[in-house]
């Protein structure tokens, strides 16, 4: 079958616990973010164009969904409580990993930090959970 369109519904999410990944339920947004640094290099010969080296890429993974829990039980989603749990950590334990899978097995691994973002709601409103992930260091795959 020739390459085509895939639903982003198809894609996989996971969170590395320490003894693997696990699946983050509960999602329906996802969108990934890239930003770089350029050097100024330009020089008095270059004129009025501009001249630069890109010097460093940042990459961020927004991720939004809604809040699961057993409203029987309280237990949560395993997926999203090892995210929070990650999040309130400092220093070198707050890195984690974070690895989207395509529909056809297609890979990115990247270690980081997460950051909750905004949750909660109104009145008729399912509870909204999400979080911001930053890699740091170069793509694990």
């Amino acid at each position: 079958m020739a390459a085509q369109e895939i639903l982003a519904s198809g894609f996989t999410i996971q969170v590395d616990i320490g003894a693997g990944y696990i699946t983050i339920d509960g999602i329906n947004k996802f969108t990934p973010g890239y930003s770089y640094n350029n050097a100024d290099t330009s020089v008095f010969s270059t004129g009025p164009n501009k001249r630069h080296l890109k010097t460093s890429i940042e990459k961020t993974v927004t991720v939004e969904g809604f809040h699961w829990e057993d409203p029987d039980t309280g237990t949560r989603d395993a997926g999203q409580e090892a995210v929070e749990t990650i999040a309130d950590l400092a220093g070198p334990d707050a890195v984690g990993g974070l690895k989207i899978t395509s529909p056809g097995g297609n890979v990115k691994e990247w270690d980081g930090t997460f950051a909750m973002t905004d949750g909660g709601g109104a009145n008729e409103d399912p509870a909204a959970w999400g979080f911001e992930f930053t890699r740091t260091g170069a793509d694990v795959q």
